[in-house]
């Protein structure tokens, strides 16, 4: 038990900033749009964003296929 505690505690102090710290730090860097505007902008346009990777290209357009655009409103496709 000892052992376990004093690996725990070690652990503890290699991480100096908590986990949820940096995840808060990335949504202040992230720009006014939408969560949805790259579906949306994938669905209009078939444009993917700048720096997507090959994995984000592909999962973006399986999300799209869940997706259709009504002039200018996204709706997602339901089974009726």
């Amino acid at each position: 038990m000892a052992d376990a505690l004093a690996t725990l505690a070690l652990m503890m102090s290699i991480y100096e900033t908590l986990a949820h710290y940096y995840n808060i730090e990335e949504e202040e860097e992230k720009d006014d749009h939408p969560w949805y505007n790259d579906i949306l902008r994938y669905v209009k346009n078939h444009e993917y964003p700048n720096q997507a990777t090959e994995n984000d290209k592909r999962t973006l357009r399986r999300l799209a296929n869940n997706y259709i655009l009504d002039g200018e409103i996204l709706y997602k496709r339901r089974k009726d």
